[in-house]
């Protein structure tokens, strides 16, 4: 009889440790999922802003051309980035509302950059836990106005008064990095 009273008691505290333990197990493993969902999404999205902006950074001056002044005025500019905006938005599986992207063309004296920015928002069920933002960069390629800026540079760096001597030494330095290139190889 004892016995008996002594398994029901702890019978009964299993079950009120069970009680209070398994929610809190159970909230650990949603939060672990969720974080593991959120990664991956992250993921994804990491992955396709850079296989996009290295593709169309590569393709990006190849459709340009189509007039006299195109490398001092794009007239096409803002429908090249609007096709690059619904291009991620087609291949975006996580496309959602609330999901912002930009495309942006940077223009500098020694090259271009084409910078996308998406933003898009994390829930888990039907809880909002966030936004996840993901970016990339790469340089539009352009060889032969990058040829021309570097002339224009060497243009006026020759105006110079010290010129001869930052020539002797640049040329020293390229003649260095030449003979341990062919050292390599």
């Amino acid at each position: 009889m004892i016995l008996n009273h002594h398994k029901k008691k702890i019978s009964g505290s299993l079950t009120l440790e069970a009680a209070i333990i398994l929610p809190i197990v159970i909230v650990i493993l949603l939060f672990l999922i969720a974080l593991c969902l959120m990664q991956y999404k992250k993921v994804y999205l990491q992955g396709l802003v850079n296989r996009v902006t290295r593709q169309e950074a590569h393709n990006y001056k190849s459709v340009m051309g189509q007039h006299l002044y195109w490398r001092i005025y794009d007239h096409k500019k803002s429908d090249k980035l609007d096709e690059i905006r619904d291009y991620i938005e087609a291949e975006n599986v996580f496309m959602k509302e609330g999901t912002t992207i930009e495309v942006q063309l940077e223009t500098g004296l020694i090259g271009d950059y084409l910078n996308v920015h998406i933003q898009t928002p994390f829930n888990f069920g039907v809880i909002p836990l966030g936004f996840i933002q993901v970016s990339s960069r790469s340089s539009v390629k352009d060889t032969t106005e990058m040829i021309r800026n570097f002339q224009l540079i060497d243009d006026y760096a020759a105006k110079l008064p010290a010129y001869d001597m930052m020539k002797k030494k640049w040329e020293a330095v390229i003649n260095q990095v030449v003979e341990q290139i062919a050292f390599e190889y």
